[in-house]
Parts: C-alpha cells; structure tokens; sequence
C-alpha cells in the first residue's frame, strides 16, 4: 500500500554556508570524525610530499642525460641541472597537487 504525503519523512536539510564563506559540501567526508578526516588529509600530504621528491629526481635524472647527448652543443654546470631540475619539479608538483584536491573535492 503506498504511503501518503504526510507519512513520507523529508530528507534533512544540509547546513547553510556561512555568509562570506564559499564552501562546498563534500560526500567524500560524510559520516567521517575529525580524527579520520586529519588522517585522510595527512596521507595525501605525504603522497604529494614522496611524489615530489620522486619528481626531483627524475627531472635531475633526465636532465643529466640529456646534458650527455648534447655534451658538444650544451655546456651545463651540475649546480645549474639542479635548478632545472627545481623549477621543472615544482611546476610538476604544482600539476600533482591541483589534481590530487581535483581528485578529492570534485569526485
């Protein structure tokens, strides 16, 4: 037998943002404590923070190689291969990061 109007509950409302305040409401976190919630955070902190490490090396890496095939052509110092490393690695990581909330906030 269905139910009538006044028999159906409401689903319950989500709280108003503050005024001057943009936030989104995010599934991701519901029904998580706060506890849960700072140990999600860290774990993607820590994520990113390997990730970059890993991309510092990797751009090192590549960089040294290719101041090997061009050894004629490209005269380089190793002081100078380490901040094009740098910069590449931080462009990188800028990339990683805006994915990684992307990732988080918008799925």
């Amino acid at each position: 037998m269905p139910k009538l109007p006044s028999e159906i509950k409401a689903a319950p409302k989500k709280k108003p943002p503050k005024i001057g305040f943009r936030r989104r409401y995010n599934d991701y976190y519901e029904g998580m404590t706060k506890r849960q919630i700072a140990i999600d955070t860290s774990k993607t902190v820590f994520r990113w923070f390997m990730m970059t490490l890993f991309l510092y090396i990797y751009w090192l890496a590549m960089f040294l190689l290719l101041s090997i095939f061009l050894l004629n052509v490209w005269k380089v110092t190793l002081v100078r291969l380490m901040v094009y490393a740098g910069i590449t690695c931080a462009l990188s990581s800028a990339v990683y990061a805006w994915m990684l909330i992307h990732r988080k906030f918008y799925y």
